[in-house]
């Protein structure tokens, strides 16, 4: 387990199937990261505040992550050959002090056709000026199943309060504040509609643009 630590440094936390092994039945929780010292948005996923590439039974709860040069919490498919299973993202304050610029999501989910993310929870998360507050996205042509964002609070996010690549999806009681453009989008592939599957009630959208 990875717990009570405080990183004040350009990178975060980083579990990965490459480094590991086997990456399964641990938690990442309680520490407090302050990532304020260097890097840029989008110069690598590494400088993610958490970043977790492959495994499964991951617990990711009540981290601090503070000024993340990259996202604050990434959870993917491992490249070198393996998807990801059952991780829960709960309870985590993830926060800038300014804006964002694209490329510095509060929390991104990444799944692959060959190597499929699933069972992905993320609950009762509070996040302050991200680029996209949760973003789901495809790295190639993949189908998402059992994935659930309820209970989120995101202010301030430079476009998208949630966006949703993907289907068998439930986005439930979230709050978005002052996002830039929409408070959800859900996207298909280029842009087509895909069958299945998105459940979304009960959101509370407040101060949006358009």
């Amino acid at each position: 387990n990875v717990t009570e630590n405080y990183i004040e440094d350009f990178f975060g936390i980083k579990l990965t199937e490459t480094v590991t092994g086997q990456t399964h039945d641990i938690q990442v929780s309680e520490n407090i990261m302050d990532l304020s010292n260097g890097g840029t948005a989008g110069l690598s996923s590494s400088a993610a505040g958490i970043l977790v590439q492959g495994g499964w039974n991951i617990g990711i709860t009540h981290n601090d992550i503070y000024e993340a040069p990259d996202d604050g919490i990434q959870v993917s498919y491992d490249p070198t050959g393996s998807g990801a299973n059952n991780i829960q993202i709960e309870d985590n304050f993830i926060y800038r002090s300014a804006v964002a610029v694209s490329g510095q999501e509060g929390i991104q989910i990444v799944s692959d056709g060959m190597f499929p993310v699933t069972n992905i929870k993320a609950k009762d998360n509070d996040i302050v000026n991200p680029s996209i507050g949760i973003r789901v996205r495809f790295a190639t042509n993949a189908v998402y199943s059992d994935l659930e964002l309820s209970n989120n609070k995101i202010n301030g996010a430079l476009s998208y309060g949630i966006s949703l690549l993907g289907q068998n999806s439930k986005v439930n009681n979230n709050e978005i504040d002052n996002a830039g453009t929409y408070g959800i989008l859900v996207e298909g592939l280029n842009g087509a509609t895909r069958e299945g599957i998105i459940e979304a009630s009960g959101n509370i959208i407040k101060d949006n643009s358009p």
